[in-house]
């Protein structure tokens, strides 16, 4: 029995929610790693008005729309990686939340690879363990 995508997407966000609400304290300080358009962001802003959070996002509009809407979030163009330097990401234009890292050797769906809609992005990386403000 397959689980509807939309429906397991809705329990899946409520769950979150859930988690946050109890996990995060009012000054608890959060990371988001690949933020795309700031649904968790703007859940984890909720539960801790009071941190400090990084929100990393490698494709530039999503990560311009971040900046805009969340000025008081360290919202960093860079995708984070176990090296430092450049990423290729193949985005997805007709399924935006599909982003992959093709350096990554993390694959696009096969229904998508040869479609028109999909673009690479050239994109800075930084190494997830020492991730610093160039």
């Amino acid at each position: 029995m397959s689980i509807d995508p939309v429906e397991r997407d809705r329990e899946d966000n409520a769950n979150m929610r859930r988690l946050f609400a109890f996990a995060l304290a009012h000054d608890a300080n959060c990371i988001d790693v690949g933020a795309h358009a700031g649904a968790i962001l703007r859940e984890i802003l909720r539960c801790a008005p009071h941190g400090r959070h990084i929100a990393y996002e490698p494709l530039p509009s999503f990560y311009e729309r971040l900046v805009t809407e969340f000025p008081q979030v360290d919202v960093r163009f860079a995708a984070l990686s176990n090296e430092a330097g450049t990423t290729t990401f193949k985005h997805v234009r007709t399924n935006p939340v599909t982003a992959a890292s093709v350096s990554g050797r993390i694959q696009v769906r096969r229904r998508f690879r040869r479609s028109r809609s999909v673009r690479n992005v050239l994109t800075p990386s930084c190494r997830r363990d020492i991730c610093q403000r160039s």
